[in-house]
């Protein structure tokens, strides 16, 4: 009997341009609307790259001009000889980025997955006075890093050995991520739906970018105190999470969705963790939709 194999997900590259900062390389696509001063950031979760926003993303340039980086420590922004990653080397970081860009006078909307929806409202709440809107898919925002921990846990022993800072993920991530040849096949072995350059993005990264990524943005809920400045100032912020994702709290988005009428918590049936790449036209919608209500509230 022939067993068949899971059919990977569709990907196709994305167009535009690779702009360098000091720290960061990204993927900028030029808005087609010459009149349109909006900046549209899009951040990858941990252990991934800016790939992973496929060229469904691309449709967005229709709204502004779209800046994809590699976070600080993967993809073209990995530095193995860097060992500290806090916060503000992450924020500063994206800041010189968009700076490089050109911020523009108009606002800027952040999206993220994972890590990238944590690391989003932390920049967001910086800059409140010129954020025009935050989504985030799958955003680990917990209460504490042991809530964070047992929701990792959760997604089963694999996750719970090599997807925290444990001693197998650190032989694991030095032993794998600099050797690529060794780490395909494993990646794939694993993930076997996940289109290949998403894939070889995972591998990207040093020990020292995932944990410092990890305690950083993840494990010391730095997004709790940045909450209130964004709901002070009338921030929409659009929670998207799928209904199968373990890796998120449902009751504490739940819970702050009930806080403000700026935060919208939304659960998308049948989904797992990786929304952006399983459903890209769902989510570059719920992007549009944060634009318009922004836009409708705006002089």
């Amino acid at each position: 009997m022939t067993i068949a194999r899971p059919k990977r997900i569709a990907w196709q590259p994305g167009r535009g341009s690779i702009r360098r900062g000091e720290l960061l390389a990204g993927r900028v696509i030029e808005s087609i609307d010459d009149s349109s001063d909006v900046t549209i950031l899009l951040l990858h979760g941990i252990a991934s790259t800016q790939a992973q926003f496929d060229a469904t993303w691309d449709a967005l340039a229709s709204c502004g001009t779209v800046v994809i980086p590699d976070l600080l420590g993967f993809g073209a922004s990995l530095d193995r000889g860097r060992r500290e990653f806090t916060l503000d080397d992450h924020l500063h970081a994206l800041d010189d980025l968009l700076d490089v860009v050109g911020r523009g006078s108009g606002p800027l909307f952040i999206a993220g997955h994972s890590l990238g929806g944590a690391l989003g409202v932390c920049l967001a709440s910086r800059h409140a006075d010129r954020v025009g809107g935050i989504v985030t898919w799958g955003a680990p925002l917990h209460r504490s890093a042991q809530s964070a921990r047992d929701h990792v846990r959760a997604m089963g022993r694999v996750n719970a050995l090599t997807g925290l800072d444990t001693p197998l993920a650190q032989i694991t991530c030095r032993l794998l991520c600099p050797r690529p040849r060794l780490a395909r096949p494993v990646y794939r072995a694993v993930r076997p739906t996940m289109p290949i350059p998403v894939l070889e993005g995972a591998m990207e990264h040093s020990w020292w970018s995932y944990i410092g990524a990890m305690h950083s943005i993840i494990l010391d809920t730095p997004w709790q105190s940045a909450m209130g400045p964004l709901i002070d100032a009338e921030i929409p912020i659009h929670l998207v999470a799928g209904a199968q994702d373990r890796v998120i709290d449902q009751e504490l988005m739940n819970a702050w969705a009930q806080r403000s009428s700026m935060i919208r918590f939304e659960l998308v049936p049948d989904a797992g963790h990786e929304l952006p790449i399983v459903d890209p036209s769902g989510c570059v919608e719920h992007v549009r939709s944060v634009l318009t209500q922004q836009c409708r509230s705006r002089p």
